[in-house]
């Protein structure tokens, strides 16, 4: 039996900080799940500077897993910068990021990866039922809320994860320069104005197990209002008779 997506290359890349008790299992669930669907694939793990032995558990699965590329951040960049780390070095057609935690599942590529192939080249998730405290899901539901008021943007759940084609992250991502968790609305934004067609995908989101979530804080809500004020020049800019980026 051929499987799924026989002739496709696929890449998974997982930005981690501080997950010594979730990464080597979300590193191995993705290699599972990949070896079940292509031959071609590889994982990027990007270390944002883990304190904990997230290093020396990489180091030794990069030993084990030849498809496996560990890339260590110095200094540490969060979440979403990292994944534009791993995005650069991945190989795959269809690069697919989940954060380190394991609360998103590696299988669940598949719904993304059908959703590019329909002709979309950035694939976004909806957690339609996400599995966080309560503080954190009011959070990002205010920050959506505000992104489709105010900047018009029709994706539910931006600071979610995301598929990227080999020609998103070739074309695109070279136009990003936004930091924090608006790189997600930055790269939508931008990809909208190239003209490229944009997915989502409804997606399970599962409790998180073991170790303390650290996405959320003051600097980085200070970086998301910063994004939010710069994109909304931009595209005010780009409305007043800017060109589409090319």
């Amino acid at each position: 039996m051929s499987k799924k997506y026989a002739e496709d290359s696929l890449s998974i890349v997982i930005p981690s900080f501080n997950e010594a008790g979730n990464i080597e299992r979300v590193v191995r669930e993705s290699l599972g799940v990949l070896q079940g669907l292509t031959d071609t694939f590889d994982i990027v793990v990007i270390d944002d500077e883990s304190e904990d032995e997230s290093p020396q558990i990489l180091k030794r699965l990069s030993e084990e897993i030849s498809q496996l590329t560990v890339i260590r951040n110095e200094p540490r960049k969060g979440c979403h910068p990292s994944s534009l780390v791993g995005f650069k070095a991945a190989k795959g057609n269809y690069q697919y990021f989940i954060p380190g935690d394991g609360q998103i599942p590696a299988d669940e590529i598949t719904k993304f990866v059908d959703c590019a192939k329909e002709g979309n080249d950035v694939v976004y998730s909806w957690r339609v039922q996400r599995a966080d405290p309560p503080h954190r899901r009011y959070v990002s539901s205010f920050y959506n809320w505000v992104l489709r008021t105010f900047l018009g943007i029709k994706i539910h759940d931006t600071d979610s994860s995301s598929l990227l084609t080999k020609r998103a992250v070739d074309e695109l991502l070279p136009h990003v320069d936004s930091g924090g968790a608006f790189i997600t609305v930055d790269i939508l934004l931008r990809a909208e104005r190239m003209g490229m067609n944009i997915g989502e995908v409804k997606i399970r989101h599962l409790p998180r197990t073991a170790g303390v979530a650290t996405g959320l804080n003051f600097k980085d809500t200070l970086i998301a209002m910063g994004g939010f004020f710069k994109m909304g020049w931009w595209l005010l800019n780009q409305r007043d008779g800017g060109k589409k980026e090319s």
